[in-house]
């Protein structure tokens, strides 16, 4: 997938539309948890910010996608138990989409982070 200069040409770029459908509901949660975010692309994904900071991130690839967290997430490992994570972030599948009250914990949690 080519550089997206709009997180609505990122969405419209995802071939899958099984994953495009996965991040559209991540995005739906992360929108009412962060009204007040603006909406980027940042390095080359979708990214919410406050003010100048960036809060979370999100993209597709190949067979899975992907919440990007910064380290937050590691702070949830229990209930995150059967998703594999990274450093950074958290993959999950159409099939195996991380529970929404837990996005909102997360999110809530990087909201905290940059605000510190």
């Amino acid at each position: 997938m080519k550089a997206a200069e709009s997180v609505e040409a990122y969405l419209a770029g995802i071939e899958s539309p099984a994953l495009r459908d996965a991040l559209l509901a991540l995005r739906a949660i992360l929108r009412e948890e962060l009204p007040d975010a603006a909406e980027v692309i940042s390095y080359g994904i979708p990214t919410l910010k406050l003010g100048k900071k960036n809060v979370v991130h999100y993209a597709a690839f190949t067979k899975h996608c992907t919440f990007f967290t910064g380290t937050v997430h590691a702070a949830f490992a229990d209930p995150l138990r059967g998703f594999k994570s990274t450093k950074g972030g958290i993959h999950f599948t159409p099939d195996h989409m991380i529970p929404e009250d837990l996005v909102r914990e997360i999110t809530r949690a990087a909201v905290a982070r940059i605000k510190q």
